[in-house]
């Protein structure tokens, strides 16, 4: 069978980043290690502590719904304030991103208002509708499964191109959209 066997484990642990959760857990590798080690697992990757670890993380879910999402709610929220993975050593730089993701993220709302008002080729348009439902599923993914800083570096480049995309078509003088009157609208 081919597949990644870490995902139980990510499942289990990850519902450790709600600070005080009802289910006393930790973000760390070594919960996973210590609960499929009572099953005599001696790591999680394999694929009977993965489904060990699945089936535990569903039943921990089931059980605490409330607090799933809360930790769902706790890690948008870190997803956005958070930043991304700038290296390991790059404190100055890690905390730059933050700002960077913000800017980037109220440029796309400005380039989709401004979408609304001004004719936009369908090509660029499209550029703007992909970007949204990438970052939908982005945020979302990491926010339901687990935020990690370096989860959302792909962010970043969609970001960064409708941010150039919005820069040169306001460039160009973007027309505004103009409204047909009621005697256009029965013409054609």
């Amino acid at each position: 069978m081919i597949g990644s066997t870490n995902g139980g484990l990510v499942a289990y642990i990850s519902l450790g980043q709600l600070p005080n959760n009802p289910w006393g857990r930790k973000h760390n590798d070594i919960e996973g290690f210590n609960y499929v080690s009572n099953f005599g697992e001696a790591y999680p990757y394999t694929y009977e502590a993965d489904a060990i670890l699945k089936r535990k993380a569903l039943e921990d879910i089931a059980n605490e719904p409330r607090a799933f999402i809360n930790k769902v709610l706790h890690n948008f929220r870190s997803a956005l304030t958070g930043g991304v993975y700038a290296g390991d050593n790059q404190v100055l730089l890690s905390r730059i991103t933050k700002y960077i993701l913000v800017i980037l993220l109220i440029v796309q709302i400005h380039f989709t208002i401004f979408s609304l008002k001004y004719k936009i080729p369908k090509d660029i348009r499209l550029v703007l509708y992909y970007s949204w439902v990438i970052l939908i599923f982005s945020f979302s993914w990491v926010s339901i499964l687990q935020y990690q800083p370096r989860h959302l570096n792909g962010v970043y480049a969609i970001l960064l191109v409708t941010a150039i995309i919005f820069a040169s078509w306001i460039q160009s003088g973007p027309e505004k959209v103009k409204k047909k009157s009621i005697n256009q609208q029965n013409i054609h």
